[in-house]
């Protein structure tokens, strides 16, 4: 069976974080988020997706990351992201895959050689800026939208298989994180894109409103009543997909429009894409992670 895209829709407050007044210009803002389109070439698939989402216009929208998988499919990416319309701008962060090419046979030759092969992320944000879509590795994005500040980090992504195992790396990579988050001007509403949800579990007291990311698929394969068998995060099952409260901020993972070349496949956890609209009254609903 051919997976189906969902479309969520969820309202979010611009208002917990204590500002008040100032983010009432957000009310209303409409923000389209998806990730993981895991692109090798031209996908047909993909493309209906894009194609069914482009029916509508957003003021914002948020790719998290793994966008491609190889280089070959830059030009297509580009395309298919440029056919969305925002109205102050398309912002993406980069992903495992689209630094690095996993196709099965370089991950099995990585484990002699130690050595991966790069996709070209120069190629990759030119051909996206030409179709209107700014990357952001490290880079902070301010907006005024009415008389409201907005504020986007896009935080790079640096995968290796030792990522867990170097905890001086690890630490190192959640310092840096933690200092461009708290350059961040206040006054703002903050928001953080990153495509592997783990270290926003490090900075729960950080203080921004909406945390973005993907990665984990949903879990790619769900089982009824249980939910995702595995989730390759720290955060394991307990945050797969959707909108969480994490600490000072919100997350959203958003479950991924693809797969993987190494796992092509989705058992009872379709293709997602959600629109989160903000609101200027407190909105009570949201899952909230216990750990």
């Amino acid at each position: 069976m051919k997976p189906h895209l969902i479309i969520k829709r969820i309202s979010l407050s611009a208002g917990e974080s204590g500002a008040g007044d100032s983010y009432g210009s957000l009310d209303g803002l409409k923000i389209l988020h998806i990730s993981d389109l895991h692109l090798s070439g031209r996908s047909r698939k993909i493309e209906k997706m894009i194609d069914t989402l482009s029916a509508e216009a957003y003021d914002l929208i948020f790719i998290t990351g793994d966008m491609i998988d190889t280089n070959g499919a830059i030009g297509w990416c580009a395309d298919y992201l440029g056919r969305l319309r925002s109205k102050y701008g398309t912002y993406a962060v980069i992903g495992n895959h689209d630094r690095f090419d996993l196709k099965t046979e370089h991950i099995i030759t990585f484990y002699w050689d130690k050595r991966l092969k790069l996709n070209d992320i120069g190629l990759l944000r030119r051909k996206l800026a030409e179709k209107g879509v700014q990357l952001l590795i490290d880079e902070a994005k301010e907006l005024t939208i009415g008389s409201s500040r907005l504020a986007i980090f896009g935080a790079d992504n640096i995968f290796g298989f030792d990522r867990y195992e170097d905890k001086t790396r690890f630490a190192l990579e959640i310092s840096k994180l933690r200092k461009n988050v708290s350059a961040m001007r206040d006054g703002c509403y903050k928001i953080l894109l990153t495509h592997v949800p783990d270290e926003l579990a490090e900075i729960k007291d950080a203080h921004i409103d909406l945390a973005l990311s993907g990665h984990t698929h949903g879990g790619q394969a769900r089982l009824p009543l249980i939910g995702p068998v595995i989730v390759f995060s720290r955060f394991q099952r307990r945050c797969s997909r959707g909108l969480y409260r994490i600490g000072n901020f919100h997350l959203h993972i958003s479950a991924g429009l693809g797969t993987s070349s190494g796992t092509p496949f989705r058992i009872n956890c379709p293709p997602e894409a959600t629109i989160i609209t903000l609101s200027a009254k407190r909105i009570i609903g949201h899952k909230k992670n216990r750990e």
